[in-house]
């Protein structure tokens, strides 16, 4: 079972690097340049030597995976989560500001559920292996501000109406005339025109399996859940649902008193 887990692990580095993560991309960490070894390797390295491990692989096989947890703070609320899903090295810290967990959708299921290689192939070429960054919200920059950076920035060039419920822009701006597509941003606003969440996703034809990730906030928390375009774009509103439920069903629920008197 680690080895399959492990073996998704330099995605989900690279990805944390590439999201703004606070657990590794907050700090300068040198790559050094070494013979033979490529640059995810150099990631998986660097960030192994800085942060340590990942809390899955203290994971004892022999015992029931659901019942090897953590338990850590973060916004506020209190979380006792299996290890299985925990991608950061937590150190030993009770309180927290964000963290990076592996699953596999659509229903938020661990690594370690698979009964064998052939099922963690068949899942993995399904493009079902995903990732999310959650973080307190409080050290976040505000969604509606991130999209008018982004406006004023010149990385919403062109609106291409509606998709799925969402208003899609691409970005043609290339100042260094490099040919290079950034990402497509589709916006989601309510009722009175306010942005509330966003997903960026690779262009069509960039990559061989495009990929999204959904920036949205729920109790405190932001979230930033990744997902296969193809197969999930259409379908987003759901699967926010799920990534909430998802993180809700780890909490552990405050007296009702408790609970009363910190919302008053």
């Amino acid at each position: 079972m680690k080895g399959y887990i492990r073996r998704y692990t330099i995605l989900l580095l690279a990805a944390a690097i590439s999201a703004g993560t606070i657990y590794y991309a907050s700090h300068n960490i040198t790559l050094k340049k070494s013979s033979g070894k490529s640059l995810p390797q150099l990631w998986k390295e660097a960030l192994r030597g800085e942060y340590g491990a990942p809390e899955y692989e203290s994971i004892d096989k022999n015992k029931p995976l659901k019942e090897q947890t953590v338990i850590f703070e973060m916004a506020g609320r209190t979380f006792k989560m299996p290890k299985v899903y925990i991608q950061s090295n937590l150190g030993g810290k009770r309180k927290i500001t964000g963290i990076n967990l592996v699953y596999v959708m659509p229903d938020f299921t661990s690594m370690g559920d698979f009964k064998s290689r052939e099922e963690y192939m068949k899942s993995f070429n399904a493009r079902d292996h995903s990732h999310m960054l959650l973080q307190d919200k409080a050290i976040t920059t505000p969604i509606k501000q991130i999209i008018m950076n982004k406006e004023k920035g010149g990385r919403l060039t062109k609106y291409e109406g509606n998709h799925f419920g969402l208003e899609k822009y691409i970005d043609f701006d290339d100042p260094r005339h490099l040919n290079i597509k950034y990402d497509d941003t589709y916006i989601e606003k309510d009722e009175n025109g306010e942005v509330i969440s966003f997903i960026s996703c690779s262009p069509d034809g960039e990559v061989i399996y495009p990929g999204c990730r959904h920036i949205f906030t729920d109790k405190g928390l932001r979230y930033s859940i990744y997902f296969n375009k193809a197969k999930y774009l259409p379908t987003w509103r759901e699967h926010r649902k799920k990534a909430i439920e998802f993180i809700d069903s780890f909490e552990i629920k405050k007296p009702e008193k408790q609970e009363k008197a910190r919302n008053e």
